[in-house]
């Protein structure tokens, strides 16, 4: 690829960037004292994401791998589960098998062989048996087990797993089988106002016309163009919901989220792939600031390593000179 070539991302790497970008910027939740959102222990409550619970309920029975895939704390593993509990409140005769290899009661069986045994030695004959993997990717070769026990056709399977090891381009490399991709992506603003306690009503401006205002459950009402620039501030991050959008806290779990996608799934795609390894971890970061800076813009990987330089950005760091276009365009691969 040309190196003036145009780099175009999939929203989930957008969504990496702008939340990186909602680190740097968060000092300016000051200016938004007035907005009364949603407190820690005000009535929390676990939000299901309609959405997606409707289209995985569409899916069911169908014969296709069914794969929940999406950033980190997008949601993944909540979907699954609120899946689970509306097949046992709306189905009788059914099997469940679960598995999520976060849990360590788990560990015996992140070996494909292990997985294909354990699910064949739970499957009961006389009932509708769904299997269930969470965070599938931790059990190296995995595809092979969810393969063999697709062939059989008698599962209706769901898989979970992060972007950075089941991409939508390397699906067809690891199921042979038909598959439905389902993706998760951050809250959208109408979730962003369910999950901070707000509801939307329509009302007649006196100017004319319908307009609409956002309603908290203590009745205060609040301009929907102040909860958007919150929005825009914080992220849609599900988890943003539990911290009150205290800014201390929202600052810990953006960082938190930015280290375990950059430092940690990406690093290890990048082994994964035997692609060039990250020395430069402030280049990386100074890149992707770069980059969610210039979100829409044509740029240049040569274009990229100039301004690094002339506006001083990477000072702060030992480097001395312009990073090679080779480098710059190494660690952008590892982005998608």
């Amino acid at each position: 690829m040309s190196e003036y070539s145009d780099w175009v991302f999939e929203s989930d790497v957008l969504h990496i960037l702008l939340a990186d970008s909602i680190i740097n910027t968060s000092k300016q939740f000051q200016k938004m004292k007035n907005i009364r959102l949603l407190k820690v222990g005000d009535d929390m409550k676990t939000i299901t994401r309609a959405k997606y619970l409707d289209r995985i309920i569409e899916l069911n029975g169908t014969p296709d791998i069914k794969i929940i895939t999406g950033i980190r704390r997008s949601g993944k593993s909540k979907l699954m589960q609120a899946y689970i509990e509306y097949l046992k409140s709306h189905f009788e005769n059914i099997n469940i098998i679960f598995i999520d290899f976060m849990d360590l009661a788990y560990e015996e069986i992140k070996e494909y062989h292990a997985l294909h045994a354990y699910v064949e030695e739970h499957y009961q004959e006389s009932k509708t048996n769904y299997l269930f993997v969470d965070e599938v990717q931790m059990c190296p070769k995995f595809e092979l087990a969810i393969n063999s026990l697709y062939s059989k056709g008698k599962y209706d399977i769901y898989v979970t797993g992060s972007n950075a090891f089941l991409l939508s381009s390397e699906l067809s490399t690891y199921l042979s089988g038909r598959y439905v991709e389902v993706k998760m992506l951050p809250l959208s603003f109408a979730e962003f106002l369910d999950f901070q306690g707000y509801t939307v009503e329509s009302y007649q401006s006196p100017a004319g016309g319908q307009r609409k205002r956002a309603i908290d459950k203590q009745g205060q009402m609040m301009d929907l163009r102040e909860l958007f620039q919150a929005y825009i501030r914080f992220g849609g991050m599900p988890a943003i919901s539990e911290t009150g959008l205290d800014q201390k806290k929202v600052h810990m779990l953006l960082d938190g989220i930015y280290s375990a996608v950059v430092v940690r799934d990406i690093l290890e795609r990048g082994r994964r792939k035997e692609q060039r390894a990250i020395t430069d971890a402030l280049l990386l970061r100074k890149i992707i600031l770069f980059l969610s800076d210039n979100i829409g813009n044509n740029t240049s990987i040569r274009s990229i390593g100039n301004t690094l330089v002339t506006e001083g950005l990477l000072e702060e760091g030992n480097r001395k000179s312009k990073p090679a276009v080779q480098t710059i365009s190494a660690y952008i691969c590892l982005l998608y």
